[in-house]
């Protein structure tokens, strides 16, 4: 069933009470510690025998834990009536829209999933009033016994006469590239698998297009190999993909000193005659840019020019046709550059905006007409227009409501911009500005459901401060009339990663928490990009703690302020979230009934260790420096459970397809927890096979 996290929480509150006809429980998981020795510091791992997954005692282990939660969550009393309502909520959505593309013309090409879809399925029309045709859909690739595929991405040619698609199957980012023929229907013989990060740049010609592909690691490589030398290849349509040739990573461009965990992925304009390559590693603070007349590339006269370096910071860019706009760090705030790719030198860019330091930038797209932008303040994100002309006003453009603008994709030869915009009170919607006449046009590419704005639902943006001084934004949603008694139950929520913020929308899901009296709480702790860079600075590395000091002032202050109380209060993150949510309850398990953690980075010692985990050491830090160790020990709630504590219920969930945090870090925790909790309330792990 679709989006149950809710739902997931709601039962974790209530494990309080004794579920009826629960069976016993599997045996404990064997300890067999072993002890590592960081700059000095002895750190011991009970459990470091579960990160060997092809362990058939490992995997009879989770198995024998995820029969045991299913069972346990299906007999607590009401959970048949809540996933019913939950089951009616999701359906009355009548649809869900994805990545969009408008070619000129009003050519429109998107993702849509109808309420009785279990998949998005490729959609085209022309015009916003046009018929709805579909031209991809995934349940064609599925076969029996095989996991169900679903489609990644999708990338229109210039001319709209093919389109790019992925491919992936059972959860899993491997992806891959098909195309398909938009006058006959029929996806082309090409297919491109091994695919991680799903681009395709399509060539002027409308027949070929550059993407990104991993390179197969030696036998016996470690798991940190599996993005090394990742690389930039041609594909012409027809040809057989083992033939094509790489164009731009390490080791290819002679004279471009590319690292080998570098991810470079290609992005060309139309009407331009430049190819740009964004090179990655991993989440850094700043994009590296490099850029090539595309007539050289792949031939030996090639001549990459690297955009920026050194102190430039740049946070996001738009390309159109040799222009480029660029987001870029600043001590005053963030500032718009624009750069001729045909002179790219640093001292010949142009100052389009600069902002303050309160400001952030969400979302840049560069439109025939104009440059627009998403920038968020105090909590809310407005659609600001910047003409190329110096003659014309920058203009932020008055919207229906305020909340959330997400921009869409833009082709620079379409004028206007296309965007979702939500609230905390407004479930989400696609509009479409209109720069003549300055006009906001709402479309019905996202149909509006029954649920969709909500008359009772109050949304109170408040400030918890911190023990440090720290003004922690907090938004607290809850029915009408509801009084502050502490009797609430109530789902505080945070993430405070990469500086993604946690933007304001609604879900009519929400209903199965808030008509029963439910609170919802929402923590934007640093590490995010509510305020700005400054903000999701504290939170890394050597402020890594502050994401979950943050997470407790929120929850104090929920208690403090009498919307709840500790034995009703549960806390709900994810993936890197679990940093704020497993430190919150390893420094404060008093002030929780119980938290839901999903696929969750737990272990931060060993996650350097893992595939994903080189990526991620420019926002963690690394245990290959003492500053690191430091850092990442001091937060890791793997290492931060003691025994003989009363620690809240905690449901953990995994994925075992799951490629960016490898299953045995929640299954790690589940073990640690339930050996060391003298709380009695339960510890389980929900696994999706």
């Amino acid at each position: 069933m679709k989006r149950i996290a809710l739902l997931i929480a709601l039962l974790a509150v209530s494990m309080s009470a004794s579920a009826q006809d629960a069976p016993p429980k599997p045996p404990a998981a064997p300890v067999r510690p072993i002890t590592d020795e960081y700059f000095g510091v002895k750190v011991t791992d009970p459990y470091r025998y579960m990160e060997n997954l092809k362990n058939p005692a490992v995997q009879g282990w989770i198995a024998a834990e995820g029969k045991y939660s299913r069972a346990v969550l299906d007999s607590i009393p009401g959970h048949a009536k809540l996933q019913a309502e939950v089951r009616a909520l999701d359906e009355s959505e009548p649809a869900r829209l994805g990545q969009v593309m408008d070619l000129p013309g009003d050519h429109l090409f998107y993702l849509k999933e109808w309420a009785k879809q279990n998949a998005y399925v490729l959609y085209q029309r022309n015009g916003f009033s046009g018929k709805e045709a579909p031209l991809v859909d995934p349940m064609t690739f599925n076969s029996p016994g095989e996991p169900p595929a679903t489609i990644t991405f999708f990338a229109p040619s210039f001319d709209g006469q093919y389109v790019a698609y992925g491919i992936s199957r059972g959860g899993t980012e491997s992806t891959t590239i098909h195309v398909v023929s938009v006058a006959t229907g029929q996806s082309l013989p090409d297919a491109i698998d091994g695919v991680r990060f799903p681009v395709a740049a399509w060539m002027p010609d409308g027949h070929s297009f550059r993407y990104n592909r991993l390179t197969t690691p030696a036998a016996g490589s470690p798991a940190t190999a599996e993005y090394e030398r990742s690389r930039v290849y041609l594909h012409e349509l027809g040809n057989n993909p083992s033939t094509d040739i790489p164009v731009f990573g390490a080791g290819v461009v002679p004279g471009i000193d590319v690292p080998a965990d570098d991810i470079p992925w290609a992005e060309t304009s139309p009407g331009s005659e430049y190819v740009l390559v964004t090179a990655e590693r991993g989440v850094g603070p700043s994009l590296k840019l490099y850029a090539a007349p595309l007539a050289d590339v792949g031939t030996p006269k090639a001549h990459w020019v690297r955009i920026g370096g050194g102190q430039i910071h740049i946070l996001d860019y738009s390309m159109r046709g040799d222009d480029l706009y660029l987001l870029v760090a600043g001590r005053s705030g963030p500032a718009i550059a624009r750069v001729s790719l045909k002179r790219p030198a640093v001292d010949e860019w142009g100052l389009m905006l600069q902002l303050g330091s309160d400001t952030g930038v969400t979302g840049m797209e560069a439109a025939s007409d104009a440059l627009y932008l998403s920038v968020l303040r105090a909590g809310n994100i407005s659609l600001v227009r910047v003409p190329y002309s110096a003659k014309q006003d920058i203009m932020r453009e008055d919207l229906p409501f305020s909340g959330s603008v997400r921009l869409y994709p833009q082709d620079p030869r379409v004028p206007g911009a296309l965007m979702m915009l939500s609230s905390w009170t407004r479930a989400p919607s696609v509009y479409r500005f209109e720069p003549k006449g300055s006009r906001v046009i709402h479309t019905d590419l996202w149909p509006a459901g029954p649920y969709d704005d909500p008359q009772n639902v109050v949304a109170v943006n408040a400030t918890a401060l911190g023990t440090d001084g720290a003004l922690v934004p907090l938004t607290i949603l809850y029915e009408k009339g509801t009084e502050r008694d502490g009797t609430h139950p109530t789902l505080l929520m945070g993430y405070g990663s990469y500086s993604i913020l946690i933007s304001p929308v609604y879900s009519p899901l929400w209903r199965v928490w808030l008509d029963r009296g439910g609170v919802l709480a929402f923590a934007h702790v640093r590490g995010g990009g509510e305020y700005g860079s400054l903000w999701r600075f504290e939170g890394l590395k050597v402020g890594l703690a502050n994401r979950y000091h943050d997470f407790l002032t929120c929850a104090q202050y929920l208690v403090d302020q009498g919307y709840t109380s500790p034995d009703r209060l549960a806390g709900m993150s994810g993936s890197a979230g679990a940093i704020l949510v497993g430190g919150a309850i390893t420094e404060r398990p008093d002030l929780f009934r119980a938290v839901v953690i999903e696929s969750g980075l737990l272990d931060l010692l060993r996650f350097q260790n893992t595939a994903n985990g080189v990526m991620n050491v420019p926002e963690f830090g690394s245990t290959k420096t003492l500053e690191g160790f430091e850092d990442l020990y001091s937060v890791s709630a793997y290492d931060r459970v003691k025994p003989d504590v009363k620690y809240p219920a905690v449901l953990l969930e995994i994925g075992m397809n799951d490629p960016r945090v490898d299953p045995w870090q929640s299954a790690k925790m589940a073990a640690r927890l339930d050996a060391d909790s003298t709380s009695g309330l339960p510890v389980l792990l929900r696994v999706d096979s």
